[in-house]
């Protein structure tokens, strides 16, 4: 996976529209990520085969408990309407299924559903490690994924924001005009990582005692 760290020169001076220009998009592995702490935050659309290459670098290192965040698509801005709801236009419980089906094949190896034509290569096979995929479609709020995600990061597990949650997660933006939801994500993605992270990340607690690279 290509990891971008906070407070790297990269977080530091590329727009998320210059990652997103530049990103390998036809290759998963590839696909860049955003760390903060424990969160991976994407600055692409991204599917059902694009988290797990983050499982696959971080098992290795000792990561063992994951939660991936689904539910929805929309566009790598991600966000929640102005009433801070997830639109109902965005709302997609197949995702759901599909993260599901691979989160399964990850932990087990049986290609069911949508693993049956196409899978990860990663897979847990630590016995003590844990992979939970949790709907956050219907019926959500930026305040509920946000408090579910600082449970999580509190303890030291990995949260993966997934399909179009992204680094945009905590953005509100007016989906009923699509003009004032277009100039919204432009201002968005003409932000740093790192200018994003301040304004809307400052709760993600960060861990020194964890390692997120292979010693070289």
């Amino acid at each position: 996976m290509r990891m971008i760290e906070e407070g790297s020169e990269e977080a530091k001076t590329q727009t998320l529209e210059y990652l997103e220009a530049h990103a390998d998009k036809a290759h998963t592995a590839q696909l860049p990520w955003i760390r903060v702490g424990n969160l991976y935050l994407s600055v692409t659309e991204t599917g059902n085969l694009s988290w797990p290459p983050i499982i696959g670098h971080l098992a290795p290192l000792g990561h063992v408990n994951f939660h991936v965040f689904s539910g929805r698509h929309g566009s790598q801005a991600g966000g929640f309407a102005l009433d801070s709801k997830v639109p109902q236009t965005v709302i997609d419980v197949t995702h759901f299924g599909q993260d599901q089906d691979v989160a399964h094949y990850i932990l087990t190896g049986e290609k069911r559903g949508m693993c049956k034509y196409d899978w990860p290569n990663e897979r847990l096979r630590d016995g003590h490690a844990t992979l939970t995929v949790e709907n956050f479609g219907e019926g959500s709020t930026r305040d509920k994924v946000k408090a579910a995600a600082k449970k999580y990061l509190d303890k030291g597990d990995t949260v993966i924001f997934a399909w179009c949650y992204s680094i945009g997660a905590m953005h509100l933006y007016n989906p009923d005009k699509p003009a004032l939801e277009t100039a919204s994500i432009k201002t968005l993605f003409g932000k740093t990582p790192e200018t994003v992270i301040k304004e809307k990340y400052d709760w993600v607690k960060r861990f020194i005692n964890q390692r997120y690279h292979a010693e070289r």
